[in-house]
Parts: C-alpha cells; structure tokens; sequence
C-alpha cells in the first residue's frame, strides 16, 4: 500500500512504469529463497519434534479439518481406528473393485454405456 502512495506522488506519465517495477520486484522477493527461511527453520524444529514424539510412542496429527495438531499416543489411536471398522462393518478389500463395477454396471444398465466411453483409457 505504501509503494502505491509513493508512486501517486510521482508524475502522471511514470506511474505505470514504477507500478511494473515495483510488481517486478515484489514477485522477485516472494520467489527468492531468502522468503522461505523462516519456513525451513520452522520445519526442521516439527521434524525434530517428531522424532521425540516417535521414539516415546507419541503423534503429531492434524485435528479434523482445522489447522491445529494435537499430540495422540500411536496405540490409541490404533485402537480408536479399529474400533470404529469393527463398529460399521468395514471390510478390507484385496483389490481395487472400480473396473468390476465399471463392467457391470455397463453391462446391465444401457444409460452407463456412454459415461463409460469417456472414463476408458
């Protein structure tokens, strides 16, 4: 916002060449590496947290859809993760049943037929 205010102060016919300059440089300092660096430190730090957590049987994990990371024992959540398959009758599949059910369903319903045409390689 600062950079606009300085170049209104400028004459009319330079404006714009200042406006691409200023763009230009701006992209060039949000491309440079010297942007990501606290970024790199950051990582490095979760990294090393992670390996911590890891060695006293410890997660780092995403809570549901926000931003925030909670700290969850591994075997916990094992166990969490089985009951609730146990709870819906999950069943686990050897295979990926897509091109079964694609020929199937092709096969027995005729309006299936031309979406077929444009899901096959």
């Amino acid at each position: 916002m600062d950079t606009e205010v300085a170049i209104r102060q400028l004459d009319q016919k330079l404006q714009n060449t200042y406006r691409y300059l200023a763009t230009k440089q701006i992209k060039h300092i949000l491309t440079s590496n010297r942007h990501n660096v606290l970024h790199k430190r950051q990582q490095y730090s979760i990294n090393q947290i992670k390996k911590v957590l890891e060695n006293i049987n410890l997660a780092l994990v995403k809570a549901d859809k926000s931003k925030a990371i909670v700290i969850i024992d591994r075997g916990k959540r094992k166990e969490t993760v089985n009951d609730f398959i146990k709870e819906n009758h999950i069943n686990l599949l050897n295979e990926d049943p897509t091109e079964i059910y694609k020929k199937t369903s092709s096969s027995s319903d005729p309006k299936m037929q031309h979406i077929n045409r444009y899901t096959d390689p």
